[in-house]
């Protein structure tokens, strides 16, 4: 009862104080403003609710201050603005703002194709030169340059330093550099792992030696004749 009698006499307040039309105006604003939050920053649908809640609240007050009191032209002009109001401020959020400067810093909009395609020029470049033969222009430590043909290229080693004019091969791409080792130590790489993979030779003269087990020792009896 009690709370029954605070609302009625808060409706007759705001009555008496003509505060509906302000309210109206300052629900719809916030509405509209956490609607547009909701399009730009991610919140679970909490923007949404709270701008759904103030655009109702300010429905209901624009009854009170208008429809009630028989006011049906500024009623019906509070729903055609709020109709209006809603799409134009997502179209203006959706498809103007980001084609401002503000909008492109505020989504940081991606590149186009036609941007990215120096990148990706730039990119199979360096990947062409993989296995490719070079000098050094500087110590590496563990950055440079490397001069491959007549062209000179930024790099870097993989973690160790290298001489001024070393021979090296390029052996990959990091970002828009290349990477590269020194030819002497990527052919003993190589060397080595060639000669990891190469199965053991068989010695016929120690198998029977070699072999305790003797899995691999030849067979060598004669075989009784049978009557």
């Amino acid at each position: 009862m009690t709370s029954r009698f605070w609302f009625s006499a808060l409706i007759d307040w705001l009555a008496e104080m003509e505060t509906y039309p302000i309210l109206v105006v300052l629900l719809v604003t916030v509405g509209l403003a956490a609607l547009v939050g909701e399009l730009m920053i991610p919140s679970a649908g909490i923007l949404t609710v709270v701008a759904l809640g103030c655009l109702g609240g300010s429905a209901w007050c624009a009854w009170q201050a208008w429809y009630a009191k028989g006011n049906l032209v500024a009623w019906w002009s509070y729903v055609g603005a709020v109709l209006f109001l809603m799409p134009t401020a997502i179209s203006a959020t959706l498809y103007i703002l980001p084609r401002t400067s503000f909008g492109q810093e505020l989504f940081a909009a991606p590149q186009s194709a036609e941007e990215l395609t120096p990148f990706q020029d730039e990119g199979q470049k360096l990947h062409s030169l993989i296995n490719q033969h070079g000098h050094t222009q500087n110590l590496f430590s563990p950055g440079g340059m490397v001069q491959i043909g007549r062209d000179r290229f930024h790099a870097e080693s993989e973690g160790m330093m290298i001489d001024p004019d070393t021979e090296v091969v390029v052996v990959g791409v990091k970002g828009n550099r290349l990477v590269v080792c020194p030819l002497s130590l990527y052919e003993d790489s190589r060397s080595t792992a060639a000669a990891a993979t190469e199965p053991p030779a068989f010695d016929a003269e120690n198998a029977d030696s070699d072999d305790p087990s003797g899995h691999g020792r030849s067979i060598d009896f004669d075989v009784p004749e049978t009557a």
